[in-house]
């Protein structure tokens, strides 16, 4: 069993902001990877805000495709077409990683794809020699990809989208630390300081100090072309037998599924011991904070 959806509340849905998260899984089910479009400043130069005033700037002035779904999709995609190109799978369906140093294999596909990305901007005028914080920031995202191998996950991630197992009973086995925003340590005072996110002060400060700066102990990255995002890659393993549920998911449902990001949630629990997965996508429908994805394996 496999299944993997996208879910939006009702304030993303109502202002029309688009989707901007993404997933792929491949033909055989093996490899699943999940991306999370960092939103991105509307054209008039103002933040992407859940209000009346918002929703017209979002409506008359936030690129359409969005740049961040381009970023998501072309992670996801092609995550799984390089995760695939070193893998060899045998007839019985089995599979063995082509060489055994998996860090490697992560991190080619991870700094493959910033470079990608890299060249998606650039037809956006984007100079990363000296990049605009505050009107031409370029697009990115967030990412997960997962393999299994021989009764293993093998798992890469950047920031806050993430990787869990799950036993039958709902017992959280293993799970990626979040990454994202804050999670590091706070740094909302300081951004409130100079004006808060809503002003050009405050994105400015945020991307250019809190983003991918190896330098900042609070900062956390996005695949956004920049060669510093690749300081934020984590990799690693986790053991998950056949009747276990595998879990790869964006921020946006972290919350519904656990409980202060450490331990699965209670509701959660109940509905995998029921193996109720049209009720977990419900669940996260109603809880998402802003739009998140789920891929659950099983």
């Amino acid at each position: 069993m496999i299944h993997g959806f996208t879910t939006r509340n009702w304030k993303s849905r109502a202002v029309r902001l688009p989707q901007e998260d993404s997933f792929h899984i491949s033909n055989n089910g093996k490899i699943i990877a999940v991306a999370d479009g960092v939103t991105l400043d509307c054209t008039n130069g103002k933040a992407v805000r859940k209000s009346l005033s918002g929703a017209l700037d979002i409506a008359f002035h936030y690129p359409r495709p969005s740049h961040a779904k381009k970023a998501a999709d072309l992670f996801t995609s092609e995550a799984v077409d390089y995760i695939h190109s070193y893998v060899s799978f045998k007839e019985e369906g089995k599979s063995r990683i082509k060489f055994d140093n998996m860090d490697r294999m992560f991190k080619a596909t991870f700094s493959d794809i910033n470079h990608l990305i890299k060249l998606e901007n650039g037809w956006k005028n984007i100079n990363y020699a000296d990049i605009d914080y505050a009107h031409n920031y370029p697009a990115g995202c967030t990412g997960a990809v997962t393999i299994e191998n021989s009764g293993k996950v093998l798992w890469g991630y950047l920031t806050d989208c993430g990787v869990a197992v799950v036993s039958p009973k709902g017992n959280l086995k293993a799970k990626t630390k979040d990454e994202g925003p804050g999670r590091m340590g706070n740094y909302g005072a300081e951004v409130d300081a100079v004006g808060g996110w809503g002003s050009l002060e405050g994105r400015t400060l945020t991307r250019k100090i809190f983003r991918n700066n190896p330098n900042e102990p609070r900062a956390c990255g996005i695949l956004n072309g920049m060669p510093e995002a690749m300081y934020y890659l984590r990799i690693g393993v986790f053991e998950k037998n056949s009747e276990d549920y595998l879990l790869v998911y964006s921020d946006g449902v972290e919350e519904a599924l656990f409980s202060g990001h450490e331990d699965i949630s209670g509701e959660t629990v109940d509905l995998l011991r029921q193996g109720n997965i049209a009720g977990l996508e419900k669940l996260c429908r109603k809880r998402v904070v802003s739009e998140g994805t789920l891929v659950i394996k099983r």
